[in-house]
This record gives structure tokens, sequence and C-alpha cells, in this order.
């Protein structure tokens, strides 16, 4: 059960017949399989075989190595200290699994974006060297570099934003699958679905920049002989 404090774990030494139980204290909460998993009601008890004993040092770790070694042998020498390292690897092993995860996730999210670009580049590319006719016709009737330009930048709207949306529905479709992977994480999370969108759309932007701009250099009377 839970003390008055509400504390769920309880550190007891329990007597040599076991039918009583003496607290001896009363600890804080401990995530002892992760630190993404909830901690559980747990009673410690004092007995053989092997520990793990944390102890607060002070120097570098292989320093506070040799002194825990060395004190625990005075105290008694048929104690094995098996390993003795900064806790910080602990921590650093317990979330060894989920890092490469995300690793992984971001590696496959940044080549999304590169296919993202090099897609959208492509097919803008290959639309202006389809329609420099077109290009020398609007300049010569008096369209400016900046309004083809613009008019370049918005077909690239056109293609990135219903990819947009469909990124947003399979995002929230999958949200519950991204909560098993990534630690507290709500499933709905504004801030970043929002910052994801504008990467994107400043990704696709980006990368009609050069086909756009090689429009608005359209010379219109050599664009016209050219048919």
């Amino acid at each position: 059960g839970q003390d008055p404090l509400g504390k769920r774990l309880v550190l007891g030494v329990m007597d040599a017949k076991q039918t009583a139980i003496e607290i001896a204290g009363v600890v804080g909460d401990v995530r002892d399989f992760g630190l993404d998993e909830e901690p559980a009601p747990t009673f410690y008890a004092i007995g053989t075989g092997s520990g793990t004993l944390l102890v607060k040092t002070a120097g570098t770790a292989a320093q506070s190595e040799r002194e825990i070694r060395e004190t625990v042998h005075r105290i008694d020498a048929e104690i094995v200290v098996r390993q003795a390292r900064p806790l910080e690897q602990n921590v650093a092993d317990s979330l060894a699994q989920r890092r490469f995860a995300l690793t992984l996730l971001a590696a496959f999210a940044g080549l999304a974006a590169v296919l993202t670009a090099a897609g959208i580049y492509g097919l803008l590319a290959y639309s202006v060297n389809a329609r420099i006719r077109e290009f020398g016709v609007r300049a010569a009737i008096g369209a400016t570099p900046a309004n083809l330009v613009r008019m370049i930048l918005r077909e690239a709207g056109a293609v990135a934003l219903p990819g947009l949306a469909a990124g947003l529905a399979l995002a929230l479709a999958f949200a519950r699958l991204m909560k098993s992977v990534v630690y507290r994480v709500p499933l709905f999370d504004p801030w970043s679905i929002t910052s994801a969108g504008i990467f994107l759309i400043l990704v696709a932007l980006l990368s009609a920049w050069l086909p756009a701009r090689r429009a608005a250099g359209v010379d219109a009377a050599a664009a016209l002989r050219s048919e």
C-alpha cells in the first residue's frame, strides 16, 4: 500500500521467520525499468545475492570507481564489485534503443524532405523548359520578372499543399504509433505539426526558386524566335 505521503517505494527489513516486517525507511518513486516506464509499487528487502548501490561521489569517473572498490574491500574483502560506472552511462544505456529508433526516424524524415525538394524541382524545371515560349509571350505583353517568379512559386504551392494535407492526415492517423516510440509526446502537438508544415512549405518554395528565376530571365524575343 501507500504511505500517508503517497510514496509507493518502501525499504524494509524482514526478521528470520519472515513473520513481521519492520519499515526501515521510505524513498521516492524510482523508474526501475526505464525513464519512460511509470514507477510501480515496490518493496525492497535486505537479503543475499547481488544488488546495485548508488553512491554520490566527487572527481572523475575513474577516480570514483577506484575509491569505491577500495572502500568496499576495506569493509569486506569477500564482496565482489562487478562493475562501477557513472549513473549517466546507465541512463544512456536505458535510452539507447529509443534513441536509435528516433535517429532512424530523423534519417528517413530528412531523406523524405530531400526527395520532396528534388521532385518539386524536377517537375517545375521540366515545366519551365516546356513553357519557354509561353513565358516569352507573357514577357512580351508586359509580364515583369517578378510576375513570372510569383506564378512559378504559386504552382509550387499548388503541388506542395495537397501533399502537405495528406501528410497531416497520415500524421494524425499514426499518432498513436508515434506515441509508443517517442516519450511523453501528446497525440496532437500543434506546435510540432505547424513547424513541420512551415518547413515543408519552405522546402517547396526553395526548390522552385531556381526554375522560377530561369523563367523570369527569359528573353522574350529569343523565346518567340525559337518557335
